[in-house]
């Protein structure tokens, strides 16, 4: 057995919480405006049910394969899910598309490199570089997803755009399991095995809590759209008739 009861139990609550934002979300029609956010929430509810699937049905080595793998979808979606968000919230008539994505794509890269680079440097000798190439990956994923989001913050601050709250929303959940994935990593790798607890339970525990970010950026209905007025010809005639008298 890989999975152990808390893990078992971490992973249905993730895959509920899931399941309970993707009905909202359909319900109220945000398939549209979020259709990358909409498709990470989906594949991790599915993907959450699989690891407790995979870990009881199939070999040590499948359980290994599955899970690596499920996790590279997980990264990629979530930077499409962020970048999705970033640009709702951050592109103006003085920051291009092109331009936020361009300087996303060049922090993911930077910190992969960055991350990649000190692991290697720092791996055990007697691990594989199959395994190094796997760990780095997954210690670089947090990283990566935290170096965006305080991309989006300094953003925010720097141009003061104007807010969304469903946007706005989504950057917080990714920001606050990213973060407390990326410190659960450093002190695995400071204090190594002393830390395996936080290591493998606290970045878990942080994404329920982000999904309760989640259901709270989206569990209040669109405000209202107030109905234009209607145009008053005989007032605006009217006005014009005063004006012109003020002229005269």
């Amino acid at each position: 057995m890989h999975l152990g009861a808390l893990d078992i139990v971490l992973a249905i609550l993730t895959c509920l919480s899931q399941l309970i934002l993707l009905f909202l979300l359909f319900r109220r029609g945000h398939w549209t405006g979020f259709p990358m956010f909409c498709s990470y929430i989906f594949y991790a509810a599915v993907a959450e049910l699989s690891f407790v699937t995979v870990d009881k049905i199939c070999s040590r080595r499948t359980y290994f394969v599955f899970y690596w793998a499920a996790q590279g979808m997980y990264t990629i979606l979530g930077l499409a899910a962020m970048d999705e968000s970033i640009v709702k919230v951050l592109r103006s008539p003085f920051v291009s598309t092109q331009r936020l994505r361009r300087i996303e794509l060049g922090t993911v890269t930077l910190v992969f490199i960055l991350v990649a680079w000190l692991w290697i440097q720092q791996a055990p000798i007697q691990a594989s570089y199959v395994m190094t190439a796997f760990i780095c990956f997954d210690l670089a994923a947090d990283y990566m997803r935290a170096a965006v989001f305080g991309f989006f913050v300094i953003g925010v601050v720097y141009w003061r755009p104007q807010w969304s709250r469903y946007a706005v929303g989504i950057m917080r959940g990714f920001g606050l399991f990213s973060i407390v994935g990326s410190l659960a990593g450093l002190m695995r790798s400071v204090f190594g095995i002393k830390a395996n607890v936080l290591f493998a339970h606290a970045p878990s525990v942080a994404y329920i809590f982000a999904s309760f970010i989640w259901l709270a950026a989206f569990v209040r209905p669109d405000p209202p759209v107030a109905p234009k007025a209607r145009v008053n010809r005989d007032e605006i005639v009217e006005r014009l008739g005063r004006l012109m008298g003020v002229l005269k």
